[in-house]
């Protein structure tokens, strides 16, 4: 049985370890029951567990990632996942639930090193230069103070290099940017569509997410889409998973059906949450308004002199319309 000074220091829980070869865990643990891509999903999926880099064990709560070498070089441990007491975790604190404050507090406990982070909105704790326990500012869809949020995630990886990317953004800036579309719904369509009005209720969002993978940039992105739909219906009881919402990854965003619209898109790393208020479809409707203005003043190439607004009075003068339009066609 491991403790919690094993997984954060040595990089081992359960069975499982750093370094770790893909042969060795199938011996001792078999084939994983999940994966990352395992159908159904958005985007490619993975039919076999094989072919994927991260392997899921003990119910979905730990998960590895490989590295190149096919050999173990990051292990998580999905919190939110939790339910109860679990024997993985008998000389661990109480897991289920945990908050920051209360990890922080473990840690100090066992007389590990504690970092945190400055930053308000991407808050997490460090110890050591490996291991890293992230959460999300907007539980239950409201802000809530840094220490009483609960721990998402504690990941231990082999290299900081690894997590440079959530500690220090700056020295990541080369990761490739993938664009994440992610699905999720407001209230009020829920209850229209609940009441046979709306035939659809679902909306989607993009994110650009920087990440080293594309696999990683999905498991962010599925983060972030469970934290926009429980903040815009104001139910931190929902889940993505309840309502078959899933992931995917735009491979050519200047050819998707998202060209228009990639500048509202924000822009994040993993492990650093976007501010939902602006991924909404009110906050579309508003940066959709501004842009159509800025765009009905620009000049029309090839037509010096000319606006899309002087165009658009002139052929209302060429069909003799007044400035407000007819009944039939109005301006």
């Amino acid at each position: 049985m491991s403790s919690l000074t094993d997984f954060v220091v040595h990089g081992k829980i359960g069975q499982l370890f750093l370094g770790q070869s893909k042969q060795n865990i199938l011996e001792i643990l078999g084939e994983p029951k999940s994966w990352a891509g395992k159908p159904p999903c958005f985007g490619e999926a993975i039919e076999s567990y094989k072919q994927s880099d991260a392997w899921h064990y003990y119910e979905e709560i730990v998960s590895v990632q490989f590295g190149e070498d096919e050999t173990v070089d990051r292990l998580a441990v999905f919190v939110e996942n939790i339910e109860g007491p679990l024997e993985l975790f008998t000389a661990w604190p109480q897991m289920h639930g945990i908050t920051m404050e209360r990890w922080r507090l473990a840690l100090k406990e066992h007389n590990l090193p504690v970092t945190e982070s400055m930053d308000d909105l991407n808050f997490w704790i460090l110890s050591g230069l490996t291991c890293i326990a992230i959460c999300v500012p907007y539980p239950g869809g409201k802000i809530m103070p840094r220490w009483r949020r609960p721990v998402l995630m504690i990941q231990k990886v082999a290299g900081p290099k690894l997590i440079s990317h959530v500690t220090d953004p700056s020295e990541d800036s080369d990761l490739p940017e993938f664009l994440v579309g992610l699905m999720y719904h407001d209230t009020q369509s829920y209850a229209l569509w609940n009441k046979g009005i709306i035939e659809d209720y679902e909306s989607t969002a993009g994110i650009f997410i920087q990440a080293e993978t594309d696999l990683e940039a999905l498991k962010w992105g599925r983060v972030i889409a469970g934290e926009l739909l429980r903040h815009v219906t104001r139910d931190p009881s929902l889940t993505c998973a309840q309502f078959g919402y899933e992931c995917w990854i735009e491979p050519e965003p200047k050819n998707s059906s998202w060209r228009h619209c990639l500048d509202f898109f924000q822009h994040v790393t993993v492990g650093q949450m976007p501010v939902l208020d602006s991924m909404t479809s009110d906050a579309y409707r508003e940066w959709q308004d501004k842009h159509t203005k800025r765009t009905k003043r620009k000049g029309v190439p090839d037509v010096p002199g000319k606006t899309f607004d002087d165009l658009a009075r002139d052929q209302t003068e060429r069909n003799k319309l007044p400035p407000a339009g007819t009944p039939d066609a109005p301006q």
